[in-house]
């Protein structure tokens, strides 16, 4: 709803005849803008100005300067309201969309407008910033309406740039540029103005720099959760050309653009996120604190988002399934790997009920391509063990995930020895012997995959380091602590020379050196690695990090 970005301009509730409050014609909540019009008229007019689809809306309308297009047309385009005795009939009909505000400069962009096709009761409510660009903004909302099947002509938009009156704002100091008198006057008439139109359509961009600005942005935080609450329906609108992006790098690479939206959703924090009135911030944090807490609203809008991702891959993985023969030949095993592929997505994400899914849904498929002899003896079969697998041990059943890692280990020692497949399958049988704090057998488990790790991979690579750590570890819970030693210092010798002296992987070696020497009576000698881990996270991972408390 808020055009609340780099340069957010706040959101100004109508609630009384105040100048400096909102009064009468600062918004108005029964006009949108059409999709239609922004694609042609409002981007004819950005272009004769000079700008382009290129151009940011805080470029379009700078509000710490002389007037720009927006504000440019509401002093010069004011459609005059008709007199009061008048029975006019275009007035009558809805022809004269606005006036001009009585007493103040200008008004808003969308009371200038007339004509059906232009402008009409709002439809949905757009969240964005100010600092998306107009291109990425017009092209979001063609997308959606030609992927909804609505016409663009009566698809109107409630944005706050058009819709709110940018005179007043801009004449505000920055101290009073917010709309809101009190929380008790805000929250319910913001409440009942998003249910009343009862849609939000939320901008994301990944591309942009930084990406995703809506996801630090207190009011568009604040507005997704309202929606939630309120039983809106909130839908996720992004220009083609970033919606192929991510599914190009799902279908031909290994999915780190999509692990960055995960990311990035993961960090959405509404005590952390910014607003350019500090008013408006006080405003929000206060309405939160009082209301459900800050937990609630992150976890109700990252839950939102992340459903959101998980729809998005597995209607990739349904369009693709579709595309295939009724009867199923090898030449059909890329969909299992896909299936695969998606599945690990999932699971670096924490989406373990979907990796399972997936994975499950991978090894069928293979199943049936492949014919019962052939299955036995795969790749791709042994994969799909061994990330069905991995998604069961995530979610604690270890008895299901033993029994498939076993199968996966039986099929990588026959078709897989010239790649460290069978070393994963070991590592995992180990890391469930572990839990279950049989120490011994998790040491012999790891040292067999390390053999088949400096075999494939060589002794300077980042899973022999690992290894050497998780061997370290097996042998300090049996009290072996110079051993534990040996392989800690092994495994800090070769993160070092893989990742480089400053990596967390080496702060965790040092931490694990910490422990042992620490568990050994040597507290001094702990004391000091695990300063030099602190040192190298702080750097690398930020002061905020949850690794850094950690080491506290």
């Amino acid at each position: 709803m808020m055009g609340d970005g780099q340069d957010d301009v706040p959101f100004v509730i109508n609630i009384g005849d105040d100048p400096t409050s909102g009064g009468a014609g600062n918004i108005d909540r029964t006009l949108g803008v059409s999709v239609h019009w922004l694609s042609t008229g409002f981007l004819e007019e950005v272009e004769q100005a000079g700008g382009s689809k290129a151009s940011t809306i805080y470029e379009i309308e700078p509000l710490n300067g002389p007037p720009g297009v927006i504000r440019q047309k509401s002093l010069t385009n004011i459609i005059q309201p008709p007199p009061a005795d008048s029975d006019s009939s275009a007035a009558a009909e809805g022809q004269s969309n606005g006036s001009a505000d009585p007493g103040n400069t200008g008004t808003s962009y969308v009371q200038c407008l007339q004509g059906e096709d232009n402008v009409g009761p709002p439809t949905f409510i757009l969240s964005y910033a100010w600092g998306n660009t107009l291109g990425d903004i017009i092209e979001g909302l063609e997308a959606f309406c030609q992927e909804s099947d609505r016409d663009p002509k009566r698809c109107y938009v409630w944005m706050c740039c058009l819709c709110i009156n940018q005179h007043r704002v801009a004449d505000q100091s920055e101290e009073k540029m917010s709309g809101a008198l009190s929380n008790k006057d805000f929250f319910p008439d913001f409440k009942n103005a998003m249910k009343s139109i009862g849609h939000v359509l939320t901008l994301l961009t990944p591309s942009q720099n930084p990406p995703y600005p809506t996801l630090t942005r207190a009011w568009c935080i604040f507005e997704a959760f309202t929606a939630i609450q309120e039983a809106c329906e909130v839908t996720i609108v992004m220009p083609p050309s970033e919606r192929s992006a991510l599914e190009a790098d799902l279908l031909k690479h290994d999915g780190k653009r999509v692990d960055g939206l995960y990311h990035a959703i993961s960090k959405t924090r509404i005590e952390t996120a910014k607003t350019s009135v500090p008013k408006d911030r006080a405003m929000i944090m206060d309405i939160c604190e009082k209301g459900q807490g800050y937990a609630a609203v992150n976890a109700a809008v990252t839950e939102f988002l992340r459903s959101w991702v998980r729809s998005m891959i597995n209607a990739m993985v349904d369009a693709r399934e579709k595309t295939l023969p009724e009867t199923l030949t090898m030449d059909d095993l890329g969909f299992a790997e896909f299936c695969n592929k998606m599945g690990k997505v999932f699971f670096r994400n924490e989406d373990y009920d979907e990796a399972l899914e997936l994975s499950r849904k991978g090894l069928a498929f293979a199943e049936i391509a492949l014919g019962k002899q052939k299955t036995k003896f795969h790749r791709i079969t042994a994969k799909s063990h061994q990330d069905i697998g991995m998604a069961l041990a995530a979610k604690g059943k270890n008895g299901e995930a033993m029994g498939n890692f076993t199968k996966a280990l039986a099929i990588s020692r026959v078709v897989c020895r010239d790649d460290p497949s069978s070393g994963d399958s070991y590592m995992s049988i180990g890391d469930i012997h572990f839990q279950r704090m049989k120490f011994d057998r998790a040491q012999m488990q790891y040292r067999k995959a390390l053999d088949i790790y400096i075999k494939v991979l060589g002794e300077q690579d980042a899973r022999t380091a690992k290894c050497h750590s998780y061997i370290g570890m097996a042998l300090e819970r049996q009290c072996d602590y110079p051993g534990a030693l040996e392989e800690y210092e092994k495994a800090i010798a070769i993160r070092k020379d893989v990742f480089g002296p400053e990596h967390p992987e080496v702060a965790q070696s040092l931490c694990h050196i910490g422990d042992a020497l620490h568990r050994n009576g040597k507290s001094n000698a702990a004391l000091e690695k695990y300063r030099e881990a602190l040192v190298i996270r702080e750097n690398a991972l930020g002061k905020d990090h949850p690794a850094v408390a950690e080491t506290l």
